[in-house]
């Protein structure tokens, strides 16, 4: 389930970065927000890059979050952050999705 929440993230980064950002959809935004709610704590700290050990010239791309004092991928997350996150993310969904529609 992270894998497939790590990508959309990623995604939704990237979309910020488009000349068609609309705030209002930012799901990232959203999430964080809630995110803050439960980890007031931690916050989002965007994508990273770093080499693929399968090609010296490939990059792999993770989503990663910020507890004050360290830089995490969310693979690496806290178990009750793995419990409360994908919770916060189908919100988001569900609820930016339906306004959407």
């Amino acid at each position: 389930m992270l894998e497939v929440t790590n990508r959309y993230l990623i995604g939704w980064e990237q979309r910020r970065k488009s000349p068609q950002y609309n705030r209002s959809s930012d799901y990232l935004a959203h999430l964080e927000t809630l995110y803050k709610k439960v980890f007031p704590e931690r916050s989002f700290n965007g994508v990273e890059y770093q080499p693929s050990n399968d090609s010296p010239t490939e990059l792999n791309t993770y989503f990663t979050i910020n507890d004050g004092s360290r830089t995490y991928d969310i693979v690496e997350m806290s178990a009750g952050e793995q419990a409360i996150f994908p919770m916060l993310y189908e919100i988001v969904r569900l609820v930016l999705g339906k306004k959407r529609n």
